[in-house]
């Protein structure tokens, strides 16, 4: 992503912060008109507001997956325990995913997979891997 997007982004999100809320449509508008012409597509852009807002308000997003997208109580201990560990609000989106069971974490760019299925798949390249065999006389 360019500076630019990060500039306008970044005055928009403190900007905003100061209007009146009937005033953040057009400053919204105002934001977009001046992206498109700086090249930014509209996309680029939302994403560095919604980095720019994450940075902030000192939040950090983060994705569970589960079988069925709903960890239950389970999600609030692993908030808070995110939160402890890295002295920032996280945001824990849940997401059901294509797996046998157990759970997968990512924060930023750090993924923690405890899932059923790719402790299979790490068992099955274990015993698929040749051995090796010592030939010893005795």
């Amino acid at each position: 992503m360019n500076s630019s997007a990060h500039s306008i982004a970044s005055a928009l999100v403190h900007m905003a912060k100061t209007l009146p809320a009937k005033e953040l449509p057009e400053a919204v508008d105002a934001a977009l008109i001046l992206a498109k012409r700086a090249g930014i597509s509209r996309h680029n852009f939302l994403l560095a507001v919604k980095r720019e807002l994450q940075v902030s308000e000192n939040l950090t997003p983060a994705l569970l997956e589960t079988v069925s997208g709903d960890a239950g109580a389970a999600a609030l201990t692993i908030t808070k325990h995110l939160e402890t560990t890295l002295k920032k609000n996280v945001q824990l989106k849940e997401k059901a995913s294509a797996i046998l069971g157990g759970a997968i974490l990512t924060v930023g760019d750090d993924r923690i997979d405890l899932s059923i299925t790719s402790s299979l798949t790490r068992a099955f390249e274990y015993l698929r891997a040749p051995t090796l065999v010592s030939s010893t006389s005795v």
